[in-house]
């Protein structure tokens, strides 16, 4: 995928689908992880369960989501067009639908040709086309499902250069959907899991693995994705690529060949992976032809890549790296050198904060400089800051609570130097806003204007800018209050405008422009006449048209003529503004548009000379970025920087003595100052021919492609196996260990936002004579339309989930009641029908009762609801839950008979056991049902939440969660049926009337006494995740749960099974998650408190260690202390929370971030926790005290 602009580089770790975004693959497309099988650092404590949960769809609906919901695309105005090999979805981007349509089967021919087959296993590709936000400028090819999803907003980013950005993005992302799904071996599914646990003993493990169908690395994932699509007026090899090579060649900050595999590292070496991967393979293409690169992908390696490169090669992929990086360092040490051999020329360093850093601004008065920096980001993700040139004070500027904090494009001060004026993105589409530096406060000036790159005019009543919409953008101009937007060209073909500049006197409008192979850089009059509305208008169809010529000849004479005579008023009002400003061109006839720099080099970032008479620019004419100046009177060009890196983004201080300019060096965008007088002269360019007046003018997609009203159509995500070993979980204890399979299938509407999963695992323990255990569930999410206010952004969804666990268990009793007994005489016995004397007997009577109680369980569960996302951290949930619960227990006693006979006869004793029937047999006593299919639980719930999540993006965030918080608060309604006790009965139907009798003990030996109650349950906890320096983190979580009503306790001394079937309304502590010190389930209760301190810090930051197929990326260390205590008392008031209530451990946790198969996030740990005690009561029965074992373990690598 392609990369985003800085604030777009947002990693998150795990998201339903496979897509390269922002240098970050993520799960596989259309599976996401069941959250059973995951683990990791626990970010809200309110998302332990201390109990059975629901289906908790609510909080997994960011993963469970169809991810096309993001894309606005609900309405029922959403088209298609259909062309030989794609069907492409639009609703408000009907030129970049249509752009597509263009392009897409003449490259997917040409792509094919190379991977046999594509065009018929693949077709029709679907390709989803939004223009809903603004911020994300990409695509994203689900291969899987067989879609790519292309959002029509063009890429602006400062490590690619400039090139026709639809073909190159479409092109770059069908590359990657026919290249995967050539690469991955043909097993029957796409994903699995394989997963191994154990829960109920110390130490405690959980061992699940993923399995994937294919093993690609990342740098050959995005580099044979560049590869290929450069030969189809895609991705090039160009300046901004090469300038990220040579200086991580230069100095020494290449990735090396194992991480390269994975997007593990921070700032631009994410990027190095798409550049190095880019890099390599033209190496292998240019060393040993480009069928080799294409082979490697088809050997299809399931483990390990390297085999790939061997078998396609004939050396080891080491060998390959090695050989390439000596020819970088040949090659680039040459460049490096002829520099230094002429002179090199580089500013002094003034702010090296972050990694990215861009657009120095003076202020008016050049004491201060406003900038954009990353600093303490792991990605692009930069803020403003002002910096006091005198002092190198810096400040940060420009945030505010309503929105975020975060800008990524040119920005500018107003000419009196006490505000900034700059776009952020609001509710996904960019507005401008407008910081005070005297009051400190943020004002949004725009709504809806989709404008970046502001410029204020000289009289300070003006904003130029750039507006963007269906994959073009235009010039504008907007009042300073944010009223009256209007625009000076009409482009409709994809050019790309950048940058706008006032000239001193602010009559012209300097800004660089898109409208080939690169930028160039061009002026027009701030006076010009402005765009006709009436232009504004899309042009009718040929159907259309049609319909008009038909309606006209059956309208009556009068009706015609009146209508003529309204359009010819109407035409005239517009006539002056149509001539001056005809509907074919760009730009006015009096626009006075004049190209500057129009050479074969890219010309981009102008700024005004003081004077005006001319202009500083950034040019990649040597092939390498600098700064130079543009004389417009004499025509002399001079070259300012002379680097080895790059130079950009010039800005003059008001006397044009001193320039500041961002500076690459490797991974490292700076800020420079330095002065104008090192300047020096060089030869102008050739100018090319280029037309930068006219527009689109040809068919619309309707007459030029098969197009018509989307229908629903539900895509496959394919099946996902499961294999399981380990113990099931009842709620308040473990079953057995059970070896189950299953699988999960989901499907999706493309749309609509429809997402459908169900899946089924069958599980059975081999020792035992239990029946199968099942587990059978499904949900249904909708993503909705989202809604755009002007400070936020509401996101709902609804769903609705179920599930039925059937659990069959088996608890051995063991000896449960015993007679030893010593008796001597005559023994009366009937052998054959015949009472027999045997004189002279002693019985050794040695009798034990054995039981064994077979469990089943079966738990139906329902939940339906719906979740508002406002804006990013915040969620608000309201939820209906059902449970419904029942039992049944059979039994099975047995008596170990060893009785042993013995005769004495003449003095002399022997054994007559054996002759005696019946007498040291064992015998089955009972083997029934106590009581079938009890139905001992039933809630309906009715809840609400409120959950915050805020955290700073980082590479770590997985196992060192820092700098943010998660607040949970939740209110649940229970209105449940209990059953009480039960009651030995022969009336069970209560009639008065006994019971006919059976030979089996039940249905009638126990009758079930419930009860309700309608309890309250309010639910809160706080994280806070404590940014220190190092990359260590302090962390402090606490939580707090409490049922108004008094949860019974196990009955010892009352009813039959009095207070059991309480468990589904208790809390439960102790075991992973909770108090790891001390056994699962080991103190429960109505009301709970439970707190957790803990220090992380990095062992190491990048271990980039490889075990095919796992990667080990960052280990990091943590020492964690935690208390906690559950009561029982009718009011939270009556608690007693003294510290002999409080059970506390404390441990050291060792916490690995890893991937699997070169693109899945996976986490390894190891535990070990220490009680404080060594015995605690018991929870069911206080009067027996447990032993606590000294030390507990638990390890595991999991999702």
């Amino acid at each position: 995928m392609k990369p985003q602009r800085k604030s777009r580089i947002l990693a998150t770790t795990v998201v339903t689908f496979f897509i390269l975004l922002a240098g970050w693959p993520t799960q596989t497309e259309g599976q996401y992880i069941p959250r059973r099988f995951k683990r990791g650092p626990v970010v809200d404590i309110a998302d332990v369960p201390l109990n059975r949960v629901l289906p908790d769809y609510q909080w997994d609906s960011h993963e469970r989501q169809f991810f096309p919901s993001l894309l606005g695309l609900h309405s029922p105005g959403a088209r298609a067009i259909r062309t030989k090999y794609f069907a492409i979805y639009y609703t408000q981007a009907e030129d970049t639908a249509r752009r597509i349509a263009e392009i897409a089967d003449e490259v997917f021919e040409k792509l094919s040709s190379y991977y046999p087959g594509s065009m018929d296993r693949f077709a029709p590709v679907h390709v989803i086309v939004s223009d809903d936000v603004d911020y994300l400028g990409n695509a994203g090819s689900l291969y899987l499902a067989n879609y790519i999803i292309f959002w029509a907003t063009p890429s602006n980013w400062d490590v690619r250069g400039t090139n026709d950005w639809i073909r190159d993005v479409f092109t770059h992302e069908l590359t990657h959907h026919v290249t995967h799904k050539s690469a991955h071996n043909s097993l029957p599914f796409s994903f699995g899991i394989l997963s191994t646990s154990r829960s109920n003993e110390n130490p405690d493990f959980n061992f699940t693995i993923p399995l994937n169908h294919e093993a690609m690395p990342s740098w050959f994932s995005e580099g044979i994705a560049q590869f290929e699509s450069k030969q189809y007026g895609g991705d090039r090899w160009d300046a901004h690529r090469d300038m990220l090579l040579r200086m991580a060649t230069l100095e020494n900050d290449l990735l090396s060949y194992t991480n390269m595999g994975v997007f593990s590292k921070d700032g631009f070496h994410s990027e190095q992976v798409y550049n190095q991967g880019f890099a390599l393979l033209n190496y292998v293409g240019d060393v040993y032809g480009a069928e080799k690169v294409r082979s490697m992908a088809r050997e299809r390696p399931i483990v390990n890549f390297k085999s790939s490169v061997k078998k396609s090669l004939g050396i080891s992929a080491n060998r390959l790296y090695d050989d390439w990086t000596e020819h970088l360092s040949k090659k680039y040490g040459a460049v490096a050198d002829s520099i230094r051999a002429v002179g090199e020329r580089e500013g002094e360093l003034i702010s090296d904060r972050g990694s990215v850093e861009h657009f120095p601004v003076y202020s008016p008065d050049g004491t201060h400089m406003a900038y954009l920096s990353n600093e303490g980001s792991d990605y692009g993700i930069t803020q403003m800051l002002l910096m006091d040139l005198a002092t190198r004070r810096v400040t940060e500027v420009a945030k505010s609570r309503q929105y975020d904090k975060y800008v990524d494009l040119p920005f500018c001060f107003t000419p009196d130097g006490d505000k900034l004026i700059y776009n952020k993105t609001a509710g996904g589409r960019w507005d401008i806003f407008e910081y005070d530096l005297l009051t400190k406060k943020e004002k949004r000036l725009t709504m809806g204007l989709r404008g970046r790159d502001p410029a204020v005019s000289p009289d300070g009543k003006k904003i130029a800018f750039v507006g963007n919409k269906d994959g073009t953008t235009n010039l504008g101009i907007v009042d300073i209050d944010g009223t009256n937007a209007r625009y000076l060209t009409r482009n409709n073909d994809g050019t790309q405008y950048y940058t706008p500049r006032w000239s001193p006197d602010g009559k012209q409008i300097l800004f660089s422009i898109f409208r080939g192979d690169d930028r160039d850089i061009a002026l027009i009059s701030s006076e010009t006449t402005l765009r006709p509305k009436k232009t504004d208008k899309k042009k009718k169809s040929r159907r259309e048209l049609l319909a008009d010529e038909f309606a006209a000849r059956v309208t009556e004479v009068d009706s015609a003529q009146a209508l003529a005579d309204s359009l010819a008023l109407k035409e005239a009002t517009t006539q002056d503004s149509l001539v001056a400003f005809p509907d074919t061109l760009a730009y006015a006839n009096n626009a006075q548009f004049k190209v500057i720099l129009n050479s074969t080099a890219d010309e981009r970032e102008p700024v005004w000379l003081p004077d005006g008479n001319g202009i500083l620019f950034t040019s990649n004419r040597t092939g390498i970025y600098n700064i130079y100046s543009y004389d417009f009177a004499t025509g002399r060009h001079q070259q300012i920087t002379n680097v080895i890196g790059g130079a950009f983004s010039p800005n003059l201080s008001s006397n044009g003595r001193e320039l500041l300019y961002t500076g690459y060096h490797a991974s490292n965008y700076n800020i420079y100052r330095m002065q104008m007088s090192r300047s020096v002269d060089m030869a102008a360019t050739d100018s090319l021919s280029r037309d930068y007046r006219s527009i689109y003018m040809g068919d619309d997609a309707e007459d030029m492609f098969n197009v018509g009203r989307y229908s629903g159509r539900l895509a496959s995500f394919g099946v996902m196996p499961i294999f399981v070993l380990g113990p099931t979980f009842i709620g308040n204890r473990f079953g057995l260990d059970q070896l189950s399979m299953g699988a999960e299938a989901s499907w999706g509407d493309l749309l609509d936002s429809d997402n459908f999963s169900t899946g089924f695992t069958v599980g059975k323990n081999l020792k035992t004579g239990v029946d199968l255990n099942s587990d059978l569930f499904f949900s249904y999410q909708k993503g909705m339309p989202s809604i755009h206010t002007e400070h936020r952004t509401y996101s709902p969804t609804f769903y609705v989930g179920g599930s039925r666990q059937t659990i069959n268990s088996l608890i051995d009793q063991g000896i449960v009641a015993s007679q030893r007994d010593t008796t001597s005489g005559t023994l009366q016995v009937v052998i054959d029908s015949t009472l027999r004397l045997v004189p002279n007997v002693t019985q050794y009577t040695n009798l034990s009762l054995t039981e064994e109680d077979k469990f089943k369980n079966i738990f139906n569960d329902f939940s339906v609801g719906t979740e508002f996302r406002v804006g990013r951290r915040q969620a608000i949930s309201l939820s209906y839950g059902y449970k419904n619960y029942s039992e049944s227990i059979r039994v099975k006693q047995v008596i170990l008979d060893s009785t042993r006979l013995l005769q004495t006869l003449n003095g002399v004793a022997s054994d007559i056991t054996a002759d005696i029937p019946g007498v040291g047999e064992d015998r089955e006593v009972l083997n029934d049902f106590l009581y079938q299919d009890l139905n001992f639980f039933k809630s309906n719930d009715i809840g609400v939440g409120w959950r915050y999540v805020n955290f700073k993006p980082a590479k770590d965030l997985f196992v060192n969660p820092s700098g943010g918080r998660a607040l949970t608060f939740r209110y649940r309604r229970i209105n449940a049926t209990i059953t009480d006790s039960l009651a030995l009965t022969s009336d069970l139907n209560q009639d008065g009337v006994p019971d006919p009798n059976t030979d089996e003990l039940s249905p009638t030996l126990f009758r079930d006494d419930k009860v309700k109650l309608g309890i309250n349950e309010y639910i809160a906890s706080w994280n806070e995740f404590i940014a220190l320096p190092g990359r260590t983190t302090l962390a402090l979580q606490g939580f707090v749960a409490y049922k108004d009503k008094q949860i019974k306790t196990v009955q010892q001394d009352g009813g039959t099974s009095e207070g059991v079937f309480y468990f589904p309304l208790r809390y439960y502590l102790g075991g992973q998650g909770t108090l790891r010190g001390y056994p699962y389930f080991s103190i429960s209760g109505g009301k709970v408190a439970f707190g957790r301190a803990s220090f992380t810090f990095p062992i190491f930051q990048s271990a980039a260690r490889e075990l095919p197929p796992f990667f080990f990326d960052k280990i990091y260390g943590t020492f964690f202390i935690e208390t906690g205590a559950t009561g029982n008392s009718p009011r939270f008031r009556d608690m007693n929370f003294d510290s002999d209530k409080f059970l506390t451990d404390y441990g050291f946790e060792l916490r690995m971030q890893m991937f699997s198969n070169y693109w899945i996030p996976m986490f390894g740990y190891f535990q070990v926790a220490f009680p404080t005690r060594d015995r605690i009561p018991d929870r069911n029965d206080p009067t027996i005290i447990n032993e606590i074992d000294s030390r507990r373990f638990y390890f595991g690598l999991t999702l």
